[in-house]
């Protein structure tokens, strides 16, 4: 396993269809109740506390 993976808890680098399916949440009626969140996709490399 690469190095820069070592330290992401899932593992994976997210790829750009993943990040564009978390801006496709955001322009969705299911985000619609959804105010002040930031989504990180990231693979649990950073987890603000």
């Amino acid at each position: 396993m690469p190095r820069s993976r070592r330290s992401i808890p899932l593992g994976v680098i997210p790829d750009d269809g993943e990040c564009a399916k978390a801006a496709i949440f955001f322009g969705s009626d299911y985000s619609s109740v959804v105010t002040g969140a930031a989504l990180d996709v990231n693979g649990g490399e950073y987890m603000p506390i």
